[in-house]
């Protein structure tokens, strides 16, 4: 039996992401520490209503790549996003474990480029401006997983 998740008509993770990473008051590091956050909440509730007794998994302190890897097992999110959330978790330790880090280019890349010809256009568009382009691949991630979370409530 699947678990429902109590969902109104917009999603107030979502929203909360969106007032917390606004790329015009808070800085790339920010943002991706916020949405790494984040994105584990959607991880930990695609597991509970995915497996019959997710809660059990989630309750276990498992770690976010843990975690990836049960999602990535139960085959519900597509493997761009799976491997931009890979890439958004190597950012994240990279910066939780350097104070003084500074997000790069290649780094926003890293991030952006498991969604191809999406990535390159909005990089074309919006590079000049690298937090708004990490905060649109942040966003985008998130996204995928709110419409995987959605999906599966509504079984």
């Amino acid at each position: 039996m699947k678990k429902k998740v109590s969902r109104k008509k917009k999603n107030p993770g979502f929203e909360r992401f969106w007032k917390a990473s606004d790329p015009n008051k808070h800085d790339p590091v920010a943002m991706t520490l916020r949405t790494h956050l984040l994105a584990e909440y959607y991880l930990d509730q695609i597991i509970v209503v995915s497996l019959a007794r997710g809660d059990l998994l989630v309750n276990q302190h498992l770690t976010f790549y843990n975690k990836m890897s049960v999602v990535k097992a139960i085959d519900v999110v597509d493997d761009r996003t799976m491997d931009a959330l890979a890439a958004l978790n190597n950012l994240r330790n990279r910066c939780a474990h350097d104070m003084d880090y500074q997000i790069s280019e290649t780094d926003v890349d890293k991030v952006g480029r498991p969604f191809g010809l999406q990535y390159t256009r909005e990089k074309h568009k919006d590079g000049h401006d690298l937090k708004f382009l990490l905060n649109l691949q942040l966003a985008g991630i998130l996204g995928h997983l709110d419409k995987v979370l959605l999906h599966h409530t509504k079984k």
